[in-house]
Formats: structure tokens, sequence, C-alpha cells
């Protein structure tokens, strides 16, 4: 989740850079931040969707892919609409890894820590891709110029392409920096009186005193069921 935040942030660290080197009006400035984020809005969307069909793993594996891959051939765009459009078709990715891999950590969770934990190992990362940007920024362009050095920050974007091979083990490492392991299966409910055997039952004393609540013509209350089943 670093390279996500650092990846969405590296047009706006090298944006003064890139109006001068490939000759970028003004009129056209937003259009070039905002390509990254249109994207990510349709990804988020049919993504996120595409993960409950085929699986999160199959499609974070993809979308982490492809916001790696775009990263590398952003870096040798040579005009202002290559940028646009493959800053646009990574925006896919970005939005794409973000819902899924929200999922794919919190299932890694218990439910009694879930919120403390998920704040402290995802949307920490994400922020911190975001501060390391304009940093990583600044140090590429400074080392290699003008020319090269916004080229040099969207490679280190592509860092997330090799991160792809392994995602398991990266977002079992990340459950296990939070000190767990994602839970045995179990039932959708930890409640004594859901699940199983008490949910059969339970539904079976339903039926039965709505029949005869029916033919005595009272109303039928669930809670006298609760009562007598507690």
């Amino acid at each position: 989740m670093f390279l996500d935040g650092f990846t969405t942030l590296t047009v706006a660290a090298a944006l003064t850079v890139l109006i001068t080197t490939l000759h970028i009006d003004f009129a056209r400035v937003g259009l070039l931040i905002s390509a990254s984020f249109g994207g990510m809005f349709v990804g988020a969307i049919v993504l996120g969707a595409a993960s409950e069909r085929f699986g999160r793993r199959r499609i974070f594996v993809f979308t982490v892919a492809t916001f790696g891959l775009l990263s590398i051939l952003a870096a040798c765009a040579w005009n202002f609409a290559s940028l646009f459009w493959l800053r646009a078709i990574q925006g896919l990715g970005l939005g794409g890894a973000v819902p899924v891999a929200a999922a794919l950590i919190a299932e890694c969770l218990p439910a009694r820590v879930r919120g403390k934990t998920f704040s402290l190992t995802y949307a920490l990362l994400f922020a911190l891709g975001y501060v390391l940007a304009p940093l990583a920024g600044l140090v590429c362009i400074g080392l290699f110029g003008p020319e090269v050095g916004w080229r040099a920050l969207f490679m280190l974007a592509g860092l997330a392409l090799p991160f792809r091979s392994d995602c398991r083990a990266n977002l079992a490492g990340v459950a296990a920096l939070a000190g767990f392991e994602r839970p045995a299966r179990r039932s959708s409910c930890s409640h004594p009186h859901v699940g199983g055997k008490n949910t059969s039952r339970r539904l079976r004393a339903w039926t039965h005193r709505a029949a005869r609540s029916s033919d005595a013509g009272r109303p039928f209350r669930l809670s006298e069921v609760f009562l007598e089943s507690t």
C-alpha cells in the first residue's frame, strides 16, 4: 500500500519538471493530474466487483502488476497525450488495488483489533507513500537532472511489479507485523444462538409459533421465541 500512495503522487511531485520537459501548457495540467484519479474511480468499481467473482488474490495480483508496469511505461512517455493515457490506465490498477487489498488485510485480522491494526498497517503505509513521493522526486531530479529525474521517479514506482510475484507472502507479512494470523474458517456469526443447529432450531420454532398464532387469531411476536430459547 506504500507504493499505491507513492505512485498516486508521482505526477504532482514532478509536475514543474513535466511542464517544461514535455511542453505542457497550463490549461492541460489539471487534466494530467486528474488522469489517474479518473482511472481509479473506474478501477475501484469494476475490479472491486470482479474480485468477488474471480477471487481477491487473483485480482490483487492483476491490479498491482497493472500499475507497476504502467509506471515503467509512463517513464517512457514522450508527450502530454502519451503520459495522460498511460496514467489513466495505470489508475485502473491503483483504484482496484486499494479496496481489494483492504479486504484481504481485514480478513487477516480478528474483529476485536481490526480497526486499530488496520489503520496502522494499511492507512499509515498509504500516507507514508504520499510523504516520501515528493522527497524521492527531489532526490531523483537533483541527481539526474530534470530530463531524466522524473523518469527515474516513475521507475521507482514500478517496484510494484516484483511485489506482484509474491503478493500472498507480502499480505501475510502485513498481518505478521501486526502480530496476527488469518483465523480459521468459522461460522459467519459467533453468537451462540446463530449458526448450525441453533439456527435450524430457531427457524423451526418461529414457523411453529407463527402457525399457532395464526390459528388462534392473535399476532405473532418474535420476542416470545427468543425468550423461550434463551
